[in-house]
Order: C-alpha cells, then structure tokens, then sequence
C-alpha cells in the first residue's frame, strides 16, 4: 500500500468516527499500518480508539464506524478502544490494558505522529510504560500467545478452506509477536518489522534457530497466492513447533537470568 492511500485511509478514519462527536477524545495509529510496513492480503489496519466515556452505545457507535470504514476501504480494521482515563493515568496497566494496547501506547511515546487525531491540540499527559512495565507485560503477553496457541489448536477445527487458512495466518502472526515480545523483554527494544524481529533475535538468542520465522516472511509476501491444504498443513506444523520450542527456550532463559540474580 503506498503512502498516499495509507493517509487517505486515515483521513477517512478520522472523518467517520468523528460521528462520536464530543466523546471522542484520540486516535492513534499502530502496527503496519503506523509503521508503513503494510502488507496488502495479509496486514489489518489497527487502530486505538480513545474516548472521554465508555458506555454500550458508544460501543455500539464504534462497531457501526468500523463496519462503514470496512465497507469503505475493502479492508479489515482491527481496533482496541480505552478511556481518557485509561490513556493518561490507567490503574494497573498491566492487568488492565491488554498488550496490543500497552504495545501502541509505547509506540507512541517513541513515534508522535501515530496521534491521528486528539479533541485537544495539545495533550497534557499520555502513559506509557515504565521499564519494569516493559518487562513484565512483554513476558505475560508471550506466554498469553502460547496458551492461545495450544486452546486454538486442541479446541477448533476449521470447517472451510478459508477458515483454516484464517488459523495459520493466526499462528504465523503469534510466533512473530512472541519473538518481538522476548526481544523487548531482555533488550527494552521494541522492533517494527518482521524483518528487524529476526535479524534482532538472531543477534540476541544466537543458539536457537530461526529460519521458520525467516520463511514464514517470505510465505507473508506471497499469502494471497497460498491455498493448499497440505501446503497450510506444512506451515502450520512448522510454525506450532516453532512456538513451543521457543517459548521453552525463553522460559529457560528467563528462569536462568533470575539465577544469576540471585546468586
């Protein structure tokens, strides 16, 4: 998607949920579609939507907004939505604020510019979190992926072609976000692409091997083209081993690390 669509869809964001009027309070971009590594067949277009008051019509309100910009743009739109409160001064954010969340308010502090929109020119005060924060939500969250992991695959059986393709286009997502989560969690780096996650992994957790993920990069710019079974079959094997294996690996890792603190 060039640069001159990927604005024109954020005008148009701004346009539609202005429907909410006064209750809207921020908009803020993330993910591929804030850092221009937008991949057409394969990426959603996330948003974060902040508002002053939270209520079932207001949810309402944005489902109706998100069907039309879907409508609009031929695209899935991903959204996580917070409150004012939420977005300057949240109470417990790491137990309150998922990570996708937690993730885009970090983001912003490092990119302004992903602030689409705010009612005020100027805001006062936006959390972000603190080190420690960092930490303790990279490794949750990564074990929040591992579990998803093992409750998809031992609990759903797709019933469509499409449906199944919808589930390894799932895992292939988790397994790059469990990398980045680990590299953020022993480094404070968050990486913005895919690219960057391997090149960084592989600098950082140089005994373990990462060409699934290497692969799974090539098999992402080519998406559209895959439709196999047994070629969906073949991916989702790889990347569901790749997932428990690193996922050991980190824990190991971790637990390993605290060793050495104590001792």
């Amino acid at each position: 998607m060039s640069g001159l669509e990927l604005n024109k869809i954020k005008q148009s964001v701004i346009r539609v949920l202005k429907s909410l009027k006064n209750n809207l309070f921020a908009i803020v971009s993330i993910g591929s579609f804030a850092s221009r590594n937008y991949k057409e067949s394969w990426s959603d277009v996330d948003i974060l939507i902040v508002v002053e008051k939270l209520d079932s019509q207001v949810k309402k309100k944005i489902a109706q907004s998100i069907k039309i910009l879907e409508k609009i743009h031929k695209r899935h739109f991903s959204i996580n939505t917070i409150t004012k409160q939420e977005f300057q001064n949240p109470a417990l954010p790491t137990i309150s604020l998922d990570g996708k969340t937690l993730q885009a308010l970090l983001d912003l502090e490092l990119s302004p510019e992903r602030l689409i929109f705010s009612k005020n020119k100027q805001i006062s005060k936006i959390y972000s979190p603190n080190k420690k924060e960092i930490k303790d939500y990279s490794i949750s969250n990564l074990f929040m992926f591992l579990l998803r992991n093992r409750k998809t695959l031992t609990s759903q059986i797709a019933k469509t072609p499409k449906e199944y393709k919808n589930m390894v286009a799932k895992e292939i997502r988790a397994g790059f976000i469990m990398t980045k989560l680990a590299i953020q969690y022993f480094t404070l780096h968050n990486c913005s692409s895919n690219k960057e996650i391997v090149q960084r992994a592989e600098n950082i957790f140089r005994n373990f091997d990462f060409k699934v993920l290497k692969t799974n990069i090539r098999l992402i710019d080519k998406w559209d083209q895959i439709s196999g079974i047994n070629q969906l079959d073949k991916i989702l094997k790889s990347t569901d081993m790749f997932i428990e294996n690193f996922s050991h690996y980190v824990l190991n890792k971790v637990k390993n690390s605290h060793r050495l603190i104590r001792d």
